[in-house]
């Protein structure tokens, strides 16, 4: 008797939650990057805004 793995339900349930760990690890790195992106922005414009505040 052969048994295809995609018709065995402990395998699906296996690779479904394989799927959904690897798609929100990849939505993790992303996120993480925008962040810090963002973020590097946000303290140089801050130190700008506080150059300028000082001269004046």
């Amino acid at each position: 008797m052969s048994t295809r793995l995609r018709h065995y339900p402990p395998f699906v349930r296996f690779r479904l939650a394989s799927t959904v760990s690897d798609f929100g690890t990849y939505i993790t790195g992303v996120a993480l990057s925008v962040f810090v992106l963002v973020g590097g922005f946000q303290q140089r414009r801050n130190r700008l805004d506080l150059q300028v505040q000082n001269r004046g």
